[in-house]
């Protein structure tokens, strides 16, 4: 349908507003929205009533629809002060005041007839549309129940669910674990520069801080009686293990039970014998993590038998509803998700089964009899599998993200960290020392990189319901969708290719190719092993590290024979440039170089690695790294000759960056809320939401 709105022609088919040649493309939410105030103007429209039409009742996130609104209204460039669009009405929700009128899309092809002739045509068109429709409404039937009754099925729970928030705070809250009476509620919640521990009332509502008042704090669990609750602490100094215990919401008790190395973080649970706890740790930042078994009676401390050191190591598990026995969550070599079981009682360590998918974190069900886990990247939904790996049933689909499922004692229900992600991606440039916004969608855009030559910026995005590469050319005010790959990929990273016509990008275990013209990919002929900090030497050769013996090894392939070779010399990592005199070399103690003569780069407290990229970037005089502060994560500049250090912009850590001579880009995060949520059985239905 395509509609006059005062001087612009918006039309939902091609989800553009035009005005006077100038074509804006709109996200799929706002045409939605826009649409849907087209077909109802000057009508006093609430939030309620919007999320159940727009949003068809899914669970949203209190500022989702504000956050619509106001890309509404500045594509209509219209003001929240004296709107000519688009009017807010405090408590009461919005209506659209501007002069509307359809336009009949398809009248200029129609041929010139009499209304006779037109009515005889409709009479003759209908009975056909009808006859079709009734046809291919038998085929597809007879196409369904073949497939029904040959093709292997999809598990189904069963059981229907209803979803209602935990919590509704504006910070960012996480690590849910319920009370064993379920009165009670402890997570954390992230703001500014530290993360809070708090408690909260479900019947009351009453909430209360309960951890440290400095660093960060977190994850917290229960005693079996709960009665008492023990947590992780850290600072930029300390790394430590805390039980407290409470009456209501009163602590009685905090006492310091164990110091783990500094630089560490983790997760802490009660153990069944008495005193005893089960903590993860890392021996130093960014090594892997352990599990231990600890006596806080006798101090006796054992490393527990697990599986072999991958990646971040074994960080993930959780203790039998009943039984005294450990589910652990663990990568192989391949950088496949294997399931374990210990028993704690003899030390009996099970491989379960592996899941070649990119999730995390598997929980016991409730009858301690199946594995509960998120489902694949973007985790939208919670499935569980018998401990074979097998009888796969999704428990519930939700239209936000899904991540930590816990269990809420003593019921069938589980909590879980629910919420939207928004970055968008900005650029620096170094002529001015100013920052703008150039991508501000109301979706989540990140990980950006400029091509060699600068016209084309690259950047990853869920806008169409996938991560997608897409395409922004210098210049234009537009994006264009590079790929289709509706395959649930990830990717830490995407490199240029010198010349601009590849785009290199790294999933947790694969390297893929894709034309920067027609989204064609290829992926390469590599095992699946650990790779990181992946790079282009030249348009043939392509660098990145493997990890073997657990040692970071640079390796060589060439794109045009598929040979893969190690690099010479003693080498972790490397970044090439284009100018020699800006690449960079790491060796295996950590020390880094840069240029043809391998100049040693003096940088206290780098932390090389940042989400399976280099945390490194030179250009010219300058270094460029991400640190980790008080505010959060800032991309600092070091000056190779002067020797001085100075913080420039905060950045969003996870998501990359990339730089040029003339220009940084990079992406923030402008919204981020996460809630928790609880699962309920319902009656009847699908999923429901409060």
């Amino acid at each position: 349908m395509r509609w006059k709105i005062a001087q612009f022609v918006f039309c939902e088919k091609s989800q553009t507003l035009n005005d006077k040649g100038t074509t804006i493309i709109l996200e799929p939410l706002s045409v939605e929205v826009l649409a849907y105030f087209c077909r109802n103007p000057n009508v006093m429209i609430s939030r309620d009533v919007l999320i159940a039409e727009v949003w068809n009742g899914r669970i949203v996130t209190d500022n989702a629809v504000t956050r619509v609104i106001t890309k509404l209204r500045k594509a209509l460039a219209d003001k929240l002060e004296s709107p000519q669009f688009i009017a807010t009405f405090p408590k009461k929700g919005y209506k659209f005041v501007a002069e509307v009128t359809p336009l009949d899309e398809y009248s200029e092809a129609l041929p010139l007839s009499s209304p006779n002739n037109l009515s005889s045509n409709r009479m003759h068109t209908e009975k056909w549309v009808q006859y079709l429709v009734v046809f291919m409404l038998a085929v597809c039937g007879l196409l369904v129940w073949l497939w029904v009754s040959s093709a292997p099925q999809p598990v189904s729970s069963g059981i229907s669910y209803r979803i209602g928030a935990l919590t509704r705070g504006v910070d960012r809250e996480f690590h849910p674990a319920a009370s064993p009476n379920g009165r009670y509620l402890a997570y954390s919640a992230f703001n500014a520069d530290q993360i809070r521990l708090l408690l909260k009332d479900i019947e009351s509502q009453e909430t209360l801080e309960i951890g440290d008042q400095h660093g960060w704090s977190g994850p917290a669990a229960w005693s079996s009686d709960g009665t008492q609750l023990v947590y992780l602490n850290t600072t930029r100094d300390a790394c430590k293990y805390y039980l407290l215990t409470l009456a209501n919401l009163v602590v009685t008790e905090r006492k310091l039970i164990h110091n783990c190395p500094k630089g560490s973080h983790g997760k802490i649970i009660f153990g069944r014998k008495p005193h005893t706890f089960i903590y993860a740790e890392a021996g130093s930042a960014g090594s892997p993590f352990s599990i231990f078994e600890i006596n806080v009676s006798t101090g006796d401390v054992r490393r527990l038998p697990q599986p072999e050191l991958v990646l971040g190591g074994n960080s993930q598990f959780d203790l039998h509803p009943t039984e005294n026995k450990l589910l652990i969550s663990s990568p192989n070599r391949q950088q496949w998700l294997n399931i374990y079981s210990l028993d704690l009682t003899n030390d009996e360590l099970r491989h379960l089964f592996e899941l070649r998918e990119y999730t995390c974190c598997a929980i016991w069900d409730h009858t301690g009899m199946r594995v509960v886990i998120q489902g694949e990247h973007p985790a939208k939904e919670l499935i569980s599998f018998n401990l074979d790996g097998k009888d796969r049933a999704v428990l519930f689909q939700v239209p936000h993200s899904v991540s930590s499922p816990s269990r809420i004692p003593n019921s069938a229900h589980y909590a879980y960290v629910g919420g939207e992600v928004n970055r968008d991606i900005y650029v620096h440039s170094f002529a001015t020392q100013t920052s703008k916004v150039i991508i501000d969608s109301a979706i989540d855009d990140w990980l950006p990189v400029i091509s060699q030559d600068g016209k084309n910026l690259a950047f990853m995005s869920d806008r169409s319901g996938n991560e997608e590469i897409w395409i922004r050319e210098r210049g234009q005010t537009f994006e264009r969708k590079l790929t289709s790959y509706n395959d649930g990929r990830h990717y830490f990273d995407l490199q240029w290719s010198p010349d601009g016509k590849l785009i290199a990008g790294m999933t947790i275990n694969e390297i893929h190719l894709t034309d920067a013209v027609n989204g064609n990919w290829r992926k390469l002929k590599i095992p699946h092993e650990e790779l990181v900090a992946i790079s282009w030497k030249d348009n043939q050769t392509l660098s990145f590290s493997i990890k073997k013996s657990g040692q970071w090894i640079l390796h060589h392939y060439r794109i045009d024979n598929d040979q893969l070779t190690a690099a010479s010399g003693d080498w972790q990592f490397a970044r090439y440039a284009i100018s020699s005199n800006d690449s960079l070399w790491i060796d295996h103690n950590d020390n880094a170089f840069y240029g043809e003569s391998r100049t040693h780069l003096e940088l206290a407290e780098l932390r090389i690695l940042q989400n399976k990229r280099l945390n490194l970037v030179k250009k010219g005089d300058s270094v460029f790294y991400t640190a980790l502060d008080s505010s959060g994560s800032q991309l600092m500049q070091a000056d190779v000759k002067a020797k001085h250090i100075v913080p420039l912009f905060k950045v969003d850590n996870p998501s990359g960056l990339s730089i040029n001579e003339s220009e940084i880009y990079y992406s923030l995060r402008v919204n981020g809320d996460t809630n928790i949520y609880r699962t309920e059985r319902s009656n009847r239905g699908n999923i429901k939401s409060d």
